[in-house]
């Protein structure tokens, strides 16, 4: 069977779950997510979208040692669990290199996750997002916010994220690295329009 076949067969059939074995078949698509076995495509990110999330890692990049961390954007499914099947793709991960393993999903958890939203809500509800990251035991998750100029920041305390507090002006640090300063001011400016 060709891979686009196969590929269509999962889309076309509700009638089963999709395992990670199958997974492997599919061709690779940068805005699909699996999420308790079912297929979950998202629309394009708007370019305002990719440009604050490319300012952040770029910030991040910056301040962080590149021997010892890595930054990846929007480019790698995260897993969450096996069974039922579930990755997603967040906008942004902080990961350890040496823990980093070539698969295809990223099984290591991260130091770090982001994800900017959107009017259209492309993953679904922020919550389902949110207790999926938890599963995961991600230690913080920062929820952006553009159109408010705002980071929502969560912790994970006592195996739950938990909110620890709102951002939008001055500097923010992940909890695993102090010196990796985001000055938020500058991460709005790429939300603004140039003329």
């Amino acid at each position: 069977m060709a891979q686009g076949q196969s590929y269509n067969k999962f889309i076309s059939t509700a009638s089963r779950l999709i395992t990670y074995e199958d997974t492997l078949l599919l061709r690779e698509d940068k805005l699909t997510e699996i999420v308790k076995g079912e297929l979950r495509t998202m629309p394009p990110r708007r370019l305002s979208h990719a440009r604050l999330t490319g300012r952040l890692a770029a910030m991040l990049r910056r301040r962080l040692d590149p021997d010892r961390f890595e930054v990846l954007t929007s480019s790698s499914g995260q897993l969450i669990q096996r069974e039922p099947f579930t990755y997603r793709i967040p906008d942004l991960g902080v990961y350890l290199q040496n823990r980093l393993v070539d698969e295809y999903c990223i099984s290591t958890k991260p130091e770090l996750l982001a994800e900017v939203t959107s009017p259209a809500n492309r993953k679904g509800r922020i919550e389902e997002l949110i207790g999926d990251y938890e599963h995961l035991q991600a230690p913080e998750v920062w929820l952006v916010f553009p159109e408010d100029r705002r980071i929502r920041r969560l912790l994970l305390q006592s195996s739950k994220l938990a909110d620890a507090g709102t951002h939008n002006a001055g500097p923010l640090a992940p909890q695993f690295a102090a010196e990796a300063v985001v000055d938020l001011d500058e991460l709005w400016g790429a939300t603004a329009t140039p003329r």
